[in-house]
């Protein structure tokens, strides 16, 4: 799933749309699932021309094996289960992840700020959205450290 590169209250993400393109170009189009410009694998499933929204994205998810998102992170120090993804429509939070079912998740690109970085307040753990995709599912989570907004 690929939000697009402008989600009200959030600074423009240009790159997104090469981002998209490329995509498209490496993977077949019948593994891949367009939501405008968001693309859900289920393997065998094209769809295009829906948003790229929360509501979207959840009802979608279950039966994805690719998560692929490029959007603005948010890690929330105070309130960790509200850390998440900005998506048109609202935050996907961890909360919501938790409460999903992801039988067919085997791979979660994250192309979005703070999705790796931990909390140096708490060092003996590993706390940031790339672990908690793993915990909800995700075979294997690539992340980024990065802080951009």
């Amino acid at each position: 799933m690929i939000p697009g590169p402008d989600i009200p209250g959030c600074n423009p993400l240009p790159s997104v749309t090469q981002e998209i393109k490329t995509i498209s170009q490496v993977i077949a189009s019948r593994d891949i699932e367009f939501h405008n410009t968001a693309i859900i694998s289920d393997g065998e499933n094209s769809i295009e021309g829906k948003n790229a929204t929360l509501d979207a994205t959840l009802e979608h998810l279950p039966e994805a094996s690719m998560l692929h998102l490029a959007c603005h992170g948010i890690q929330d120090k105070t309130d960790p289960l509200q850390s998440g993804f900005e998506l048109e429509g609202g935050r996907l939070t961890l909360s919501h992840l938790m409460d999903l079912r992801l039988p067919n998740a085997e791979f979660a690109f994250l192309n979005a700020c703070e999705t790796a970085k931990g909390d140096k307040d708490q060092p003996d753990q590993t706390v940031h959205l790339a672990a908690a995709m793993m915990f909800v599912g995700f075979k294997s989570v690539v992340g980024t450290m990065w802080y951009a907004r």
